[in-house]
């Protein structure tokens, strides 16, 4: 079997810790502790889900985007 790619993976670790809290607005130094992931990997991915619909950003925080509301 192959190996996931990192990104893949670390992105699907930030989905499943928002469906684990999914009306919970948290900032990207509560994801990064909570899904183990660096700064700029945090950064790059939210960035990514945030111009896809997936994630909202409130201020500081990011809340789950209306893509992922509407699945």
């Amino acid at each position: 079997m192959a190996r996931p790619a990192l990104s893949a993976s670390r992105t699907m670790d930030i989905l499943d810790l928002f469906t684990a809290f999914p009306t919970r607005a948290l900032t990207m130094s509560e994801i990064m502790r909570a899904a183990n992931i660096n700064v700029a990997s945090c950064h790059a991915i939210l960035s990514a889900l945030s111009g896809r619909g997936y994630m909202a950003r409130r201020g500081k925080s990011y809340v789950l985007g209306s893509t992922l509301i509407a699945v």
